[in-house]
């Protein structure tokens, strides 16, 4: 059901679009919810939707990895992402009056990143430190074991962070291809919630996402855990 506050729409591309409009506030929150996690991974690309989440800021075709920092903090908003077992999200907060640099940014990052392979290289190495950390951390460990029982054989007991064999394995066109089946709007939800204009919003929308490639849907099962991060540069 739709009313003045919320609306939810299917773009002719096969995106959706779902807004809370909030009239009493002077800002925005947006995110792109992309419909892939760790539960859609084969064993050789373990940790490949966690991975490509920290590569994409690393640079674009269009900015790199400080200029995209400072595209939102610029103007007083802010950037960031997660991983879960069945998402990955990317989502922006600014001011009403930069949501069309807010749409602009999004797009840039989840769709044109240049992921170059000295990157790529470079990231393997913090990931594998993240996934040190991470084991040698008991109340972060304990979450993977519980898994490991509650879901053992199923896909929902995937690793987020992946393994060391899988990450370290990774090449550049195994990242650049796992993007370029997930992150199409078959896969992608926007959502948004503040003071915005609904038209104006699918406007800048259509004009970033609108030739995005449809991509391969990720097969559905299951239930959703997430595991949260800050940016990392």
């Amino acid at each position: 059901m739709e009313s003045d506050r919320f609306r939810r729409v299917t773009l002719p591309s096969g995106l959706t679009v779902i807004g809370e409009h909030v009239d009493h506030v002077r800002s925005v929150s947006i995110g792109v919810w992309v419909r892939v996690g760790a539960r859609h991974e084969p064993p050789p690309e373990s940790g490949m939707s966690h991975f490509l989440e920290h590569m994409v800021f690393k640079g674009t075709h269009a900015r790199d990895a400080y200029e995209l920092a400072l595209s939102l903090e610029s103007v007083g908003g802010h950037l960031d992402a997660f991983t879960g077992r069945e998402v990955t999200c990317f989502d922006a907060r600014a001011l009403d009056e930069h949501l069309d640099l807010a749409v602009e940014v999004l797009a840039d990052l989840v769709l044109n990143p240049k992921l170059d392979p000295g990157d790529v290289e470079k990231e393997k190495k913090v990931i594998l430190d993240e996934i040190h950390t991470y084991e040698d951390t008991p109340d972060e460990r304990i979450h993977d074991l519980f898994a490991d029982v509650v879901w053992a054989g199923h896909p929902l007991g995937n690793r987020i962070l992946g393994t060391r064999e899988s990450v370290e394995a990774f090449s550049r066109e195994d990242v650049a291809g796992y993007h370029a089946r997930r992150y199409g709007t078959s896969n992608l939800l926007i959502a948004i919630a503040g003071k915005f204009d609904w038209e104006r919003l699918l406007d800048q929308i259509s004009l970033h996402f609108g030739k995005t490639p449809r991509g391969l849907a990720p097969e559905p099962n299951g239930a959703t855990g997430l595991h949260s991060r800050s940016m990392m540069l």
